[in-house]
């Protein structure tokens, strides 16, 4: 892993977490899948 990353890729990357939140929210069968 680099060390100096983006402020896009950090953006991406709590977008992604934040989605993967709300999809374990609603259910966690739905994780299962990628």
């Amino acid at each position: 892993m680099k060390k100096s990353v983006s402020k896009e890729a950090l953006l991406r990357e709590a977008a992604f977490w934040d989605a993967m939140k709300k999809v374990a929210e609603k259910g966690p069968a739905t994780l299962c899948h990628k």
